[in-house]
This record gives structure tokens, C-alpha cells and sequence, in this order.
């Protein structure tokens, strides 16, 4: 997974629409397939999760902008918190 390009991805979430979303998630090892089957509550909740680090991906990016290393650093910690999440998305579909 490219921590950086993810992101960047996450900085735009906000401007995307929901295929732009959706390339992310792949993008992040999101199944395609339960993308295009999933029910809106399951968006919802993958939105959720996207939009609690955008304050942490904005601040990665205007501290370490210039600073690949450090850049990378907080891009991992992101996107770890991001699985995490994304992972109790999973859960709660799995429940259906």
C-alpha cells in the first residue's frame, strides 16, 4: 500500500465523489466487489471513517510536507487507524 498516496487520496475525500471513494478503498485492499454490493449504511460508515483522520491526514501534510521521511511516518500511522476502522465497518456488514 502507497501510505502517501492514500493520503493525498484522503485529503481530497472530501471534494470526491463516490467512485473517486471507492478507488481509494481498493486502493487500501477494499474488495471491489463488496464495494459495488455493499448497502449505504456500509458507505456511510467507511465515510465515517475517512472523515476522522482528515484532520491528522491535513496536519501530516502541513507539518512533513517537505519531509518524505516523516511525511511517510504519519501517512502510516493514518492509515493505520484508518484499517482499523474500516475493519469494524467489515464487522457490522458481516453481521447482516
Amino acid at each position: 500500500m502507497d501510505h502517501i498516496a492514500v493520503l493525498h487520496a484522503l485529503h481530497a475525500w472530501g471534494t470526491a465523489d463516490r467512485e473517486q471513494r471507492n478507488a481509494l478503498l481498493i486502493q487500501m485492499g477494499v474488495p471491489a466487489e463488496k464495494l459495488r454490493n455493499a448497502p449505504d449504511y456500509y458507505d456511510s460508515c467507511m465515510d465515517m471513517c475517512a472523515e476522522k483522520e482528515m484532520e491528522a491526514t491535513n496536519a501530516c501534510l502541513e507539518k512533513f510536507g517537505d519531509d518524505d521521511e516523516k511525511l511517510l511516518k504519519c501517512a502510516e500511522k493514518v492509515t493505520k487507524r484508518l484499517t482499523r476502522c474500516y475493519e469494524g465497518c467489515d464487522k457490522m456488514l458481516e453481521g447482516d
